[in-house]
């Protein structure tokens, strides 16, 4: 009992917690907004990273767990304000809580970032690309949240200058030469891997331009000029077997459908369901094995 008042007690009081307020346009550093474009925009000016916090702001346990134990506070928000933008994607039960104009906007990058939880914590460079997810803990405070994104952002160009800053110069001269050669390898792997993703596209639009219509045509004659390849040889050898064999494909078809609808019912698993499934596959064997055999003795 003493435990189920405990946890009561701690979830009305993440209810209370306010979600940190968002501006609903334009980007500023270490304010949190839902214009994600205008973060992007912001960011690469500035070549800050970006924290990107997909949430449920009204609803989600965690996320108001965060709230209060990280957003909130001075040591954030001046840690924040000094480093990073703040993109805050938001999917309330409140839908007046998000313009209209963000909704879809939320959906499509939900999607891009392939979100399957909340809070989902993104942290970006500035031009957007994914650098890692800051897991969310029940016990986090400030200095371990941004201790995390410290961390993650070791390799970064501006967190880069300080170290180099604080090196011998001619160890830090061989070191950021070494980085530059680094980044500018990435930056080519990815245009060539662009441009790889370009040509498949167009090489896939190209081929379904010419296939589909190739397979819609091909899936309307197919089928019948192999039943009558199949009917002119038993015709021709053995004519008098013809109307059974066509008899039996008939009973084959319909049965096969039957079966398929049946099984699109999902019954339940019963001994009865099984007796039917039984019959239904020994009905089927019968007629294959009746065309089957027709068509063995006409082959030449």
């Amino acid at each position: 009992m003493k435990k189920l008042i405990t946890l009561a007690l701690f979830l009305a009081t993440i209810a209370l917690v306010a979600a940190p307020k968002a501006d609903i346009d334009g980007a500023k550093k270490g304010v949190w907004t839902m214009d994600y474009d205008s973060v992007l925009k912001a960011a690469e000016k500035d070549d800050a990273p970006i924290l990107m916090l997909f949430t449920g702001s009204d609803w989600c346990g965690w996320c108001k767990l965060l709230d209060e134990k990280v957003l909130s506070k001075p040591e954030w928000i001046e840690y924040a304000q000094k480093t990073l933008y703040l993109a805050y994607i938001d999917f309330p039960q409140d839908e007046k809580l998000v313009p209209e104009k963000y909704k879809k906007r939320n959906q499509e990058l939900q999607e891009e970032f392939e979100i399957e939880g909340y809070p989902t914590i993104l942290l970006l460079d500035a031009k957007g690309n994914s650098i890692d997810n800051i897991p969310m803990e029940k016990n986090i405070t400030p200095k371990s949240f941004i201790t995390k994104i410290r961390l993650k952002m070791l390799f970064s160009p501006a967190e880069m200058e300080k170290i180099y800053a604080v090196l011998p110069k001619d160890q830090a001269k061989d070191l950021k030469a070494r980085g530059d050669r680094k980044q500018f390898l990435t930056d080519e792997l990815k245009k060539a891997d662009d441009e790889l993703d370009k040509a498949i596209k167009l090489a896939e639009e190209k081929h379904e331009k010419i296939a589909k219509p190739l397979s819609d045509e091909l899936s309307n004659i197919a089928p019948a000029f192999e039943k009558d390849i199949i009917k002119a040889l038993i015709a021709e050898k053995s004519p008098d077997k013809l109307p059974k064999f066509l008899e039996a494909q008939k009973n084959l078809e319909e049965e096969m459908d039957k079966a398929m609808k049946w099984i699109q019912t999902r019954p339940e698993q019963s001994e009865e369901n099984n007796k039917i499934y039984e019959n239904f596959r020994n009905r089927i064997d019968q007629f294959q094995n009746e065309t089957q055999e027709i068509l063995i003795q006409a082959l030449p």
